[in-house]
């Protein structure tokens, strides 16, 4: 499933053949009902047509920027000396990153270092289990 034709195959394959909302069901306890594979082709749709403008080719373009200007600026908020939580760091960073560049700069303005530790949170009810039994009780999905 490698290089374009096969891509295009996949991703344009009858919903019968294959099922992108029965793949990620899993998605679903992480969500919320309603939302992406939960919801409706119409509203599904309209979902996604929200993220399309930001993987514009022109707007990727820009994201090499932002990610510098975003990576800058985190590390002028550090001390000249200390010790920090690498992998905290980067997950900080990258949801600054990422939401600067996929929503919106006003929105990069609201996200703090505390929801990107909730985002990190949410990522973590995502593990192989899910896949297969989205609903079990499982800590990693459990609701706080």
């Amino acid at each position: 499933m490698t290089g374009p034709q096969a891509n295009a195959a996949f991703f344009h394959a009858p919903e019968d053949q294959f099922s992108a909302k029965e793949a990620y069901q899993f998605t679903v306890p992480i969500f919320g009902k309603g939302v992406a594979y939960d919801s409706s082709p119409e509203v599904f749709d309209q979902q996604l047509s929200w993220l399309f403008p930001a993987l514009r080719e022109q707007r990727l373009a820009a994201y090499a920027r932002i990610m510098a200007e975003e990576t800058e600026a985190y590390l002028d908020t550090w001390a000249d000396r200390g010790e920090i939580d690498l992998l905290q760091a980067t997950n900080e960073l990258t949801v600054f990153i990422a939401s600067r560049c996929l929503i919106g700069e006003e929105f990069r303005r609201r996200v703090s270092t505390e929801f990107a530790r909730l985002y990190h949170d949410l990522e973590g009810g995502i593990n192989l289990i899910a896949f297969f039994k989205p609903y079990w009780p499982l800590p990693a999905m459990a609701s706080p």
